[in-house]
């Protein structure tokens, strides 16, 4: 019997890592999935920011009611003098001319007589979020982040039914204009149809004197946020020029 030992083999040296076409190929698919997912997330960010809006805007749109409701109907603004038609999300105590400086008690804000001489309240809950990631500065809320009606209006949206109310919901103060009371603003239409207040944007606003402060497109995308004379918010699609 042949009894010589066999040589031994040298053991087959082991795989590891990737080799440079597989790696190509992970980076590939990672790409790929990272273009479907990024287009979603943005739209779940946009999405996001709108509800947001919405909440506060439906906040502002039920203040107004309680303020309406607690001062015999009248609209906010002195009895001989409304709103400018821009409005922001701050007030002092020698505010009369701003929305939130009436309906700051009734979102959790002082009254506008309690507040100390030359200090500046500002309203979180009255200032679109979407506004302060798409305006053209990055700060200030003391810009015309929402839009009240003036003498015309469009019921339920820019492009429907055109309605002339005579004056102003909110009144105005130059040429002095005297708010409106509820019941003679929805004498003219239902209150789900006329806007109590929406977003702002140079699109709607593009003669205004303050308008390169703000977005150039509207702030949510393919529509604008709007509250109702009913307390609801809805959304009105875009019509350059108008709201």
């Amino acid at each position: 019997m042949n009894t010589a030992l066999r040589k031994p083999t040298a053991p087959r040296a082991s795989r590891s890592g990737f080799t440079l076409i597989e790696l190509l190929v992970v980076i590939a698919i990672i790409a790929i999935l990272a273009g479907l997912l990024l287009p979603a997330l943005s739209k779940a960010k946009q999405k996001a920011i709108q509800i947001k809006c919405t909440g506060n805007l439906k906040q502002s749109a039920m203040a107004v009611l309680m303020y309406a409701d607690d001062n015999n109907d009248k609209l906010c603004g002195t009895l001989t003098q409304g709103l400018w038609g821009g409005q922001t999300a701050q007030y002092r105590n020698t505010t009369i001319d701003r929305l939130v400086a009436y309906i700051a008690p009734y979102i959790g804000h002082p009254r506008r007589e309690s507040v100390p001489p030359n200090t500046a309240v500002t309203v979180d809950n009255f200032f679109c979020p979407g506004f302060k990631r798409a305006a053209t500065q990055s700060s200030g809320y003391d810009r015309q982040d929402y839009i009240l009606p003036g003498r015309t209006i469009r019921l339920d949206g820019p492009n429907g039914p055109t309605v002339a109310l005579g004056q102003r919901p909110f009144g105005y103060p130059d040429p002095i204009e005297p708010p409106m009371r509820l019941n003679q603003v929805i004498s003219f239409a239902s209150a789900d149809r006329i806007f109590m207040t929406v977003d702002s944007d140079q699109m709607g606003s593009p003669t205004a004197g303050w308008s390169a402060v703000l977005p150039v497109r509207p702030s949510h995308g393919n529509v604008r946020n709007a509250a109702y004379f009913d307390g609801h918010v809805g959304t009105r699609e875009i019509f350059a020029g108008r709201y």
